[in-house]
């Protein structure tokens, strides 16, 4: 009998030995779920496809394309497709600016009361982007403009001379400029991006999970908790964003020892309430993550209830009420879930599919799916088709893409005026090369590559490579525009004016470029051309307008005196030789 009330007294003792020195560590786990959208799309969509806009050239400045643009703005969680998503997703990348170089002038004072002042220069720079992103059925879901704007500036000096040697060494050797704009511009891709994810992507995260595991040395349960510590980091490492079951099979027996463990510690007990809490933690956080939000709430409301740490379990509470609520939003099962391909889709994308394969089937590179990225088409863009007869007799056949408030290419600047041509089921796109053509068909306009030389009395004007605009064809002459091929005079009759494109007489016979309008004005200049021709030169020296009803054709309008022009020829080839 005695021996048996000092077993019973020890036992008492050694049970309240471990409640009074029960302890806790926490140990890490990563989860790995869908980060839910704040609006969300559609459950049943699946698929999406991307369109972009912007200034090509604009771009090419700063290093991108508007291909590069499409790949970097994607939907995370979604399927891209060509064409025919269940979304479309319309993207004007836009263009970095800088302001003029600008002077600040700051009024300091010094230590010893001496006011003074402070010169620097600064630039603003400024982009501006924009997405929306439609529903295959025409209904917008986001309209979304993305801004940034910065000052970069000098250092400051006390003199404008210093300043002026100081803008020298920040900027202009530097191309300080160049360099921001390029950087913002990098930024305002990666921020639409990341404000479209925000809104409607289903990007996959991980997240560090902590869990309680008792650490008393010596305790007759360590070696169980050490075992489930050990389940549950196998448990949580067959959790993807896709598909939890896996891991929930995994957690159902490592959920049972903690509901057991809850049970058997009192949370009314001062030495076991610890220990209680634990446990409720455990399985609020473990039913969390197997999207189990019901069984979740009910441990998290038991641990706002107690007095261990009451806030934390208010705190999870809280977010737990929100997160819950924006699954109701949302329309979703929780965050493991993998998005399905709707027979509906799978009809548009075909029927979209099969739209592409009749574009490469035609050979029509202006139907294939990367034509307007690949050439930078944009909402200004003009897209004729196009044949390029290379010196040689060789020629290939595509489109031209260029913008031009005149319908007519700006040939001063060649690299930006793009040909695509189709290379199999790819774009291929060029600037043009005029050293290596011999004339282009633009349209229905056919533009000549020559060495032209513009007499001029005399004096004489040599271009190599001059695009030759016929635009009126005669048998003794023809009107020509004769266009530049770069921007700048060089050499001797270099200015800082731009070259222009000029209206010439060109003659048959004499295979001259001549001026209409020179030096001394048009009714000189022109009635020397035409002075074998007496019906003509009279017509020139009376300064007779126009007959009324001239179809003069819209490429002349913009040149003086083009109509008088045009007749005076017209006469001049009715006379007799």
């Amino acid at each position: 009998m005695h021996k048996l009330i000092l077993f019973s007294l020890c036992t008492f003792l050694c049970s309240n030995l471990w409640a009074q020195k029960l302890n806790t560590k926490d140990f890490e786990v990563e989860a790995r779920y869908l980060q839910l959208p704040n609006i969300g799309l559609d459950p049943t969509f699946s698929t999406y496809d991307i369109k972009v806009d912007g200034d090509a050239a604009l771009l090419s400045k700063y290093g991108y394309t508007l291909m590069d643009v499409k790949q970097a703005m994607t939907l995370d969680g979604y399927n891209k497709v060509a064409g025919g998503g269940s979304v479309s997703i319309q993207v004007n990348a836009g263009g970095p600016s800088a302001s003029a170089k600008n002077l600040s002038t700051v009024e300091k004072t010094g230590q010893d009361g001496t006011k003074y002042k402070e010169y620097s220069y600064y630039h603003d720079v400024f982009i501006s982007s924009s997405y929306k992103i439609i529903d295959y059925k025409g209904t917008t879901l986001e309209d979304e403009i993305v801004t940034y704007t910065e000052k970069i500036s000098t250092s400051a000096y006390r003199t404008v001379d210093e300043a002026n040697s100081g803008y020298k060494i920040d900027f202009e050797s530097t191309g300080k400029v160049n360099q921001s704009l390029r950087s913002i511009l990098a930024s305002n891709i990666q921020n639409m991006r990341n404000q479209l994810n925000y809104d409607f992507g289903l990007p996959t995260k991980t997240f560090k999970v902590n869990f309680e595991t008792l650490t008393t040395k010596d305790h007759p349960d360590l070696s169980k908790f050490d075992r489930i510590k050990a389940d549950v980091q196998k448990a949580f490492s067959l959790m993807t964003p896709e598909d939890n079951s896996a891991f929930v099979a995994a957690m159902q027996p490592i959920v049972a020892f903690w509901l057991e463990q809850e049970k058997k510690y009192d949370p009314a007990n001062k030495d076991e309430k610890k220990m209680n809490f634990a446990m409720r933690y455990n399985l609020a956080t473990a039913y969390y993550w197997m999207d189990d939000f019901d069984n979740s709430r009910t441990y998290v409301n038991m641990m706002a209830s107690g007095d261990v740490t009451p806030n934390t379990g208010k705190t999870m509470s809280e977010n737990l009420s929100k997160f819950t609520a924006k699954l109701k939003k949302l329309n979703r099962p929780g965050q493991h879930f993998k998005l399905a391909l709707s027979e509906e889709e799978k009809t548009r994308s075909g029927e979209a599919e099969a739209v592409r394969e009749a574009a490469y089937a035609s050979g029509d590179v202006s139907k294939f799916d990367d034509f307007n990225g690949a050439l930078g088409v944009t909402s200004a863009s003009i897209v004729e088709p196009a044949v390029l007869h290379k010196k040689g007799g060789t020629k290939e056949t595509g489109y031209m893409v260029f913008e031009s408030t005149t319908k007519v290419p700006d040939f001063r600047e060649p690299k930006y005026i793009r040909f695509g041509k189709a290379d199999g089921r790819k774009v291929v796109a060029a600037s043009l090369d005029y050293t290596l053509l011999d004339s282009l068909l633009i349209g229905k306009q056919m533009y000549q590559v020559k060495d032209v030389r513009i007499s001029a009395g005399i004096a004489s004007l040599e271009m190599k490579n001059a695009i030759v605009e016929k635009v009126v064809d005669y048998k003794r002459t023809a009107v020509v525009i004769v266009h530049p091929p770069f921007m700048y005079a060089k050499g001797l009759l270099a200015t800082d004016e731009p070259l222009v494109p000029e209206m010439l007489v060109y003659n048959k016979a004499s295979k001259e470029y001549l001026y209409a309008d020179g030096l001394m004005g048009y009714t000189p200049t022109m009635s020397k051309n035409v002075e074998d021709c007496p019906e003509a030169y009279e017509y020139v020296k009376t300064k007779k307008p126009a007959p009324a009803g001239q179809a003069l054709s819209p490429r002349l309008k913009t040149f003086a005196n083009a109509g008088q022009m045009v007749e005076a020829l017209r006469i001049y080839d009715t006379c007799a030789k």
